[in-house]
């Protein structure tokens, strides 16, 4: 989904985690039209899922599009391969 002019953050939330303060950041944009998307920065893998799960539920729990970053996809992977390899080393 392209970010026009009348998209703009509504809530951005911040959080820094451990010894380096890793940044976490969620925004939600919200259009005149009510469509609602929610993008997360910092959050490796899979993890943006469960960090925004329950805020899609209190906005309405209906998802029409997820659309994962490259690198969280690329982590996802990663991790798939590693299991693969354990499994065939065993």
């Amino acid at each position: 989904m392209q970010v026009t002019h009348r998209d703009y953050p509504v809530v951005k939330l911040t959080q820094g985690e451990g010894t380096h303060m890793e940044l976490q950041e969620v925004e939600v944009f919200i259009a005149p039209d009510g469509t609602t998307r929610i993008e997360v920065r910092g959050v490796a893998g899979a993890g943006c899922l469960d960090l925004t799960e329950d805020l899609e539920k209190a906005l309405g729990g209906q998802v029409v599009e997820r659309e994962l970053t490259a690198e969280a996809q690329e982590l996802i992977q990663e991790r798939v391969d590693e299991r693969l390899r354990r499994s065939q080393g065993s």
